[in-house]
């Protein structure tokens, strides 16, 4: 089996990866955003930035590639083009229209791609956020908008039975393992919720 836990910042993905890689014996494939997070800051070119872009999904894809009898993926293609298209000047190329073919090609392989809820505990009193000042140092806008981006990408992808959002009022990652565990041993359930 094939999965990617996909979705916003500090929504618990690599905690809930593991926890699931345990539960369904899969091995781990990293997250590796951080190689384009480091090299964003060097790098002021377009084509470089690119460049990490690509290097990242070519990485991933080998390591999903290597793992024959099934993986986890912490984020996925998806992530990587929608963190590609937060990136407005990298727009501009004329590489994107390749770039969205190859990470919507790729991502159409998984069994299931799974979302958490971007609303974790510490962005539920939303009115009380101070930019710069609360915790988590992530704007909650700004993980909304990507959490929605995520699902629109999701289900512009995939058929929808393959997308499995865990829903808001799940919270601990033990009650979203097992949410995610009795939908995929059960897929009927994904037609009904």
């Amino acid at each position: 089996m094939n999965i990617s836990l996909s979705g916003a910042a500090n929504c618990g993905k690599t905690t809930l990866v593991q926890k699931l890689s345990t539960a369904l014996s899969l091995p781990v494939i990293d997250e590796r955003f951080d190689l384009i997070m480091r090299g964003i800051q060097g790098e002021n070119s377009i084509k470089s930035i690119q460049l990490l872009f690509q290097q990242v999904f070519e990485m991933k894809k080998t390591a999903e590639l290597e793992c024959v009898d099934g993986y986890i993926t912490d984020r996925c293609p998806l992530d990587l083009f929608n963190f590609f298209s937060s990136l407005n000047v990298l727009l501009q190329s004329s590489d994107v229209n390749h770039f969205y073919e190859a990470c919507r090609s790729h991502v159409q392989q998984y069994d299931y791609v799974i979302i958490p809820p971007w609303g974790v505990a510490s962005y539920q009193d939303l009115d009380s956020y101070v930019i710069g000042e609360s915790k988590p140092i992530m704007n909650p806008w700004i993980n909304m908008n990507r959490h929605a981006s995520t699902i629109g990408l999701a289900l512009m992808w995939l058929p929808v039975e393959k997308v499995l959002i865990i829903p808001d009022d799940i919270l601990s990652t033990n009650e979203q393992c097992e949410w995610i565990i009795e939908r995929i041993c059960n897929p009927t359930k994904n037609k009904q919720n």
